[in-house]
């Protein structure tokens, strides 16, 4: 793996910082992990750059996603849509790891009354406001008509659901959740969004 020009990278994290102001308000607490998710949890957040840019990019932005909010790495994760970019906090290490080609990462934060502008997604700094709350993600592809996704889910501690998309597609996502319904229009271009935080719950 070819580690990127250091300006081009630390370009990319500057982005990632005025294009997602990920933060919520707090929802209720939850309950204390077990021993062993909290061993598991406590083994992710010690992980750098290094150590994160060698595991495969699904397993890689799964772990982050999933990690606890106070157990995530202190490091930058922003997804493109063709690439993971990694560095650290400071911005000493910097490493891209590439997308499959052909697949599009999608993370979805579902509101009722809060939410926040974002366009690329942090895996480690963005939150929503509906965490650990039960969503049922339907996903169809409008020029086809073909479902892609039809799921029922509960969104990770920092509010988001995640899809693996196929690229060049334009889809209409729609998310139910405790009587309440809310659609989307995406895309998944080389340009598009990764992280779609306008579908309202009504």
């Amino acid at each position: 793996m070819t580690p990127r020009p250091v300006h081009l990278l630390l370009s990319s994290i500057a982005a990632l910082a005025l294009l997602s102001g990920c933060v919520a308000p707090l929802g209720p607490a939850t309950p204390a992990p077990a021993p062993d998710e909290v061993a598991a949890a406590s083994a992710t957040a010690d992980m750098g750059v290094p150590e994160l840019a060698a595991l495969p990019v699904h397993e890689l932005v799964h772990l982050l996603e999933s990690a606890p909010l106070d157990a995530r790495p202190e490091v930058m994760a922003s997804v493109r849509p063709r690439e993971v970019l990694l560095a650290d906090i400071d911005g000493a290490r910097q490493v891209s790891v590439p997308v499959p080609a052909g697949e599009f990462y999608l993370s979805i934060a579902p509101y009722r009354e809060h939410t926040h502008e974002c366009y690329f997604h942090s895996l480690t700094t963005c939150t929503g406001e509906l965490g650990e709350t039960p969503v049922q993600i339907r996903i169809v592809d409008t020029t086809t008509g073909q479902v892609l996704v039809d799921e029922t889910r509960t969104t990770y501690a920092n509010g988001y659901v995640d899809v693996w998309l196929p690229t060049d597609i334009t889809a209409d996502v729609t998310i139910v959740s405790d009587g309440r319904t809310g659609t989307a229009r995406i895309r998944t271009g080389p340009d598009d969004l990764t992280c779609l935080t306008s579908l309202q719950l009504i």
